[in-house]
């Protein structure tokens, strides 16, 4: 056998390569055979097994979506929904509701929903509401929102309240929730405390409204009340028209039940030149018609007017229209008055009125009792700039002929 050749590098690596193979498979066929070994191994936890759990889906956080909840949502779950809205959700998601219910605005029960969620705001957290509502840009959104506030803490804070409803300044819709009427009750029995002007005041402050619809407020007061002061109080700060959405009343009632005497002088201030006194004479006179019925209370204002100074009859008719209710002028003379006075207290009333230059559509009624002649007899009797304006109020109600116009015309203008 001759010398084993040299093998080139390429074949030396390949069986190099093959055993080692094979020294590890016979190793690993040993070790299949082989005891445990007696150290311990270090065994690893079994990797838990995964749980698979339905997951809650997530928070609503989108404003629009919240507010097709509140409008589709059942009334009764509304404050539970209203707290399930994020904090700075809350009014963005209430102006999207509101405002999807177009140029007529929202409804009865959308009103009602919306102060459901106000009251659970503000009781949640009252800042947060106030500063939101006092800027929203929607000026009719920000009224619900802040009377709505202001009902909230009507019964719990009424200081606040009526501080939130001066915030908001004047008014366009009516407040019709009717927790204002005993916040207003409780205010003012705590201001009186300090005084009457600081009563008067407290309601001189509040805001005015273009609503038609106003709340009378029943103030209770006792024997010991300087009913005087209070009513020249109100009188002098609420003067004139009073488009408040609220106003208080029953004071000159109180006091005629308290002390008619005192009152029916007063009331007789007032018709000699203490400005408007309508409401006074409507309580003064609401009491003795209660005390006297129908019949005594026409027979005790026949007393009254005949004892009024002359130049102050004209007025006081002019003010309560009493001459204009259907079958006065039948009720007085059973009383006792005659024709004649009712004839000229009637014209002391139109040319009252033309004084005044207001309440001309009061003229037509109080003339109605009398026939076509006499009616026309009193307008010829009218005098001063806004005489012929008056008159002709009164004849478009009576398709009188033009040649009887041209009468009256005349007569007042002396042309």
């Amino acid at each position: 056998m001759g010398p084993m050749k040299p093998q080139p590098p390429r074949t030396q690596t390949f069986l190099w390569l093959l055993a080692v193979v094979l020294a590890f498979a016979a190793g690993w066929m040993g070790g299949r055979h082989s005891p445990p070994a007696a150290a311990a191994a270090i065994s690893l936890p079994a990797k838990p097994e995964t749980v698979r759990t339905s997951q809650a889906p997530p928070r609503e956080t989108s404003a629009q979506r919240w507010a097709e909840k509140l409008r589709d949502g059942d009334q009764s779950e509304m404050p539970q929904l209203f707290a399930e809205i994020p904090a700075k959700d809350r009014g963005r998601a209430i102006e999207a509701w509101l405002l999807s219910h177009g140029a007529g605005g929202p409804d009865g029960q959308a009103e009602e929903r919306l102060r459901n969620l106000l009251d659970a705001w503000v009781a949640a957290d009252v800042d947060g509401a106030w500063q939101w509502a006092e800027g929203c840009g929607d000026a009719g959104i920000r009224e619900m929102a802040m009377t709505g506030i202001a009902g909230a803490l009507a019964n719990g804070d009424p200081q606040r309240a009526y501080e939130c409803l001066l915030a908001h300044g004047d008014f366009r819709r009516e407040l019709s929730d009717s927790r204002f009427i005993g916040m207003m009750k409780r205010l003012s029995e705590d201001t009186l405390k300090q005084g009457p002007e600081a009563l008067a005041e407290l309601w001189e402050k509040l805001p005015e409204t273009t609503a038609s619809t106003r709340w009378g407020l029943d103030l209770k007061l006792d024997a010991s009340t300087d009913f005087r002061a209070v009513l020249d109080g109100l009188r002098s700060k609420l003067e004139g028209v009073n488009k408040r959405p609220f106003y208080p009343c029953n004071v000159m009632d109180t006091w005629m039940r308290h002390d008619a005497e005192g009152a029916v002088a007063y009331l007789r201030e007032c018709i000699s030149g203490k400005g408007s006194f309508a409401s006074v004479w409507s309580e003064a006179s609401h009491v003795i018609r209660q005390e006297k019925g129908d019949a005594g209370a026409d027979g005790w204002t026949l007393a009254l007017l005949r004892d009024l100074p002359e130049q102050d009859r004209g007025t006081f008719l002019a003010e309560t229209a009493w001459l204009g209710s259907p079958g006065r002028v039948e009720a007085v003379v059973r009383q006792g008055g005659t024709e004649e006075e009712l004839a000229g207290w009637t014209g002391m009333a139109i040319q009252a009125c033309a004084d005044r230059g207001q309440n001309l559509w009061k003229i037509a009624p109080m003339l109605e009792n009398f026939p076509m002649e006499k009616r026309i007899e009193l307008l010829k009797g009218l005098r001063g700039p806004e005489a012929l304006e008056a008159a002709g109020r009164a004849v478009s109600h009576w398709q009188l002929p033009e040649s009887r116009w041209a009468e009256i015309r005349s007569a007042i203008t002396g042309q």
